[in-house]
């Protein structure tokens, strides 16, 4: 017989999965009636078994009697979340609990931990350093909400504590993007660059408008230069230990097709060639399945080293332009989609050509972009940059 407490779902991706929220009986230090949710299960038949392993007692965490730390509940929190995001993804967010929340709140029991002192750590997350202080906070949320679920506290005091925020953060937004006169300069700075990766790379990403990552994952196999176009089906990023890990884009729409501009079929035409030079000079040699862009051993560029290279390539314009913007590596991306738009490209187009799962919840009201209008996105771009 069909469980009743098993619902199906629809994710934000589109794919099915199943939930359920389930009595447990009361719990013995509140009295209060103890239900507990779950979702993201693949089949029913998963859902079935998570509900009897709940009320076998297999997943009785903390006994009536504890009184945990919060890093004791986040370690078991951590558990779970492992199961539900990409390797990258739960490697950031060890890292971030590491270094920015456990060192302040992890010794405390949580059940102690008031709102004043949550406030207070968010403050501390506010005026230091961190320039993301608000992931912490959602962080932190997250462990709370879970032990709230468990009846491990009464009440959530983190929902009384008010984020601040900074009033520079959208103009910072806004601003981090090249015009079309100061990619041109920029332009001139990467033809006179000694290093034909980083030049090149930097040109691709402002003409193409992908993502960091997909760009360091790139093989030679996913380009047709005679077709003018780039399949974007994987992207690089940070695994446990460092490592680079490939894995699928970062989200379902990220798998498209990049529609390239003749300047920018051009640039890839000359770099295949002149990589094979640069490779031997290096004492290496193409591989069957050759990375795009790579380091001089052949393998896969750091993570850290394109923004090592953008910090150093606008200083050194800076010599002659001593006003000339700085942005980030991603900032490219946002300059692609700018001048895209000011090249006379509709919207759609743009967010075709970036791969932007809900660039605006309104877009997708739109037609679907045939592949002649968005190579006329990129020739568009091309065009008004070049005139």
């Amino acid at each position: 017989m069909e469980d009743k407490r098993i619902k199906k779902y629809k994710k934000n991706n589109g794919d099915t999965a199943y939930m359920f929220n389930i009595y447990l009986g009361k719990n013995p230090l509140t009295g209060k009636d103890k239900r507990v949710t779950r979702r993201g299960f693949v089949s029913r038949r998963e859902a079935r078994l998570a509900i009897a392993r709940l009320e076998s007692g297999v997943e009785n965490i903390f006994q009536p009697t504890d009184h945990p730390t919060f890093e004791a509940v986040y370690l078991k929190w951590f558990e779970l979340y492992k199961n539900t995001v990409k390797e990258s993804s739960w490697s950031n967010t060890e890292k971030l609990f590491r270094l920015h929340i456990l060192p302040k709140i992890g010794a405390y029991k949580i059940e102690l931990l008031t709102p004043t002192i949550l406030q207070d750590t968010v403050n501390d997350w506010f005026n230091g350093n961190y320039k993301r202080y608000n992931i912490p906070f959602v962080y932190t949320r997250k462990v709370f909400n879970y032990a709230y679920r468990l009846d491990l506290i009464e009440t959530n005091p983190i929902d009384k504590v008010i984020v601040p925020k900074k009033t520079n953060e959208l103009r910072k937004s806004i601003t981090n993007y090249f015009n079309r006169e100061e990619l041109l300069i920029f332009f001139e700075a990467l033809d006179q660059c000694s290093n034909p990766v980083e030049a090149n790379l930097f040109k691709v990403l402002a003409m193409t408008g992908m993502r960091t990552g997909e760009a360091r994952a790139l093989l030679w196999d996913d380009i047709n230069l005679d077709d003018s176009s780039i399949s974007i089906n994987k992207t690089a990023a940070s695994g446990a230990d460092g490592r680079v890990i490939i894995q699928s884009p970062k989200t379902a729409h990220g798998e498209r097709v990049i529609e390239l501009d003749k300047t920018t079929t051009l640039i890839l035409k000359k770099w295949k060639v002149q990589q094979r030079e640069w490779l031997f000079l290096n004492g290496q040699h193409p591989k069957k399945k050759q990375l795009v862009f790579t380091n001089t051993c052949n393998e896969y560029i750091n993570r850290a080293m394109p923004t090592k290279w953008m910090v150093s390539m606008i200083n050194s314009i800076r010599i002659t332009h001593p006003d000339f913007k700085k942005i980030t590596v991603h900032g490219l991306r946002h300059t692609y989609a700018t001048l895209a738009f000011e090249g006379g490209a509709e919207i759609k187009e743009v967010q075709e050509q970036l791969g932007h799962s809900n660039y605006q919840t309104t877009m997708d009201i739109y037609t679907a972009v045939t592949k002649g209008n968005k190579k006329a996105a990129s020739e568009k771009l091309a065009n008004f940059i070049f005139g």
